[in-house]
């Protein structure tokens, strides 16, 4: 909103927890907010969503929006949140393949886990070095914690002095370009966190019909949707391999 010669401010709701931004933020140039915004990366599993869940209510409810992996996985997002923000924390979670085994990751998608980690949306990041904090997951919930206890005091210190934080914005042609460098693989296509599709005996990946009534039935058909609209803007696959073929939920 404008008030008076001031720049538009984008309000946060006062909820019971930290407000959320989604990805990929994209706003006017002259859009500012009063809001802190505190940035959390990491691969997946590696504890990005524990530490989130544990920092929620510590962190100072409708002045501190928490950004959790999707909203912060490239060095474009970190400079559009510096930009945008009154002023920006960027954390970033560490953990061994084991702690990653532990709590997740391969359970749904086994080896095409590989895959999905050479994503630009899990690379983005790796080299970046200009972190708040990194923060070593072990598996130990009690350290998490203190943790994230010990993190919470200087993200809401921003909030009275955002002069305590070291990010500045960058020209855009100065920061580098990983966004949207590579392909989407097949194992990423919508609906596979709901209902991971399987490949039938042509190659060809399916996602398995819904039964109207049952547990997650109207999320299964939201992505099967989802996957039918990806699947459209796709070149027909060739050979009979990689390709994606949606199926629509069935009536009880």
């Amino acid at each position: 909103e404008r008030v008076g010669s001031r720049k538009p401010v984008l309000q946060c709701s006062q909820a019971s927890h930290a407000c959320y931004l989604a990805m990929p933020l994209h706003l006017p140039a002259d859009c500012k907010s009063d809001l802190v915004v505190c940035g959390i990366s990491g691969k997946r599993h590696a504890g990005v969503r524990e530490l989130h869940e544990l920092l929620k209510p510590l962190v100072l409810q409708g002045r501190v929006a928490l950004v959790p992996r999707d909203g912060l996985c490239s060095p474009e997002s970190v400079n559009r949140y510096v930009k945008w923000a009154r002023a920006t924390f960027f954390i970033r979670v560490e953990a061994t393949e084991e702690v990653r085994l532990a709590s997740g990751w391969k359970e749904k998608f086994a080896p095409e886990d590989l895959v999905r980690d050479e994503h630009w949306t899990e690379t983005a990041l790796d080299d970046w070095d200009a972190w708040d904090a990194v923060v070593h997951n072990d598996g130990d919930a009690d350290a998490l914690l203190v943790r994230a206890q010990e993190l919470a005091p200087r993200i809401n210190a921003l909030v009275t002095d955002p002069s305590l934080s070291k990010h500045k914005a960058l020209p855009d042609d100065m920061v580098k370009k990983t966004e949207h460098t590579t392909q989407l693989p097949e194992c990423m296509v919508p609906g596979w966190g709901v209902s991971p599709p399987k490949k039938n005996a042509q190659g060809v990946y399916e996602v398995a019909p819904a039964v109207a009534g049952t547990p997650g039935a109207a999320a299964t058909a939201s992505a099967s949707a989802a996957a039918a609209r990806w699947a459209a803007s796709r070149p027909a696959p060739s050979g009979g391999s990689g390709g994606f073929t949606p199926k629509q939920p069935q009536a009880g």
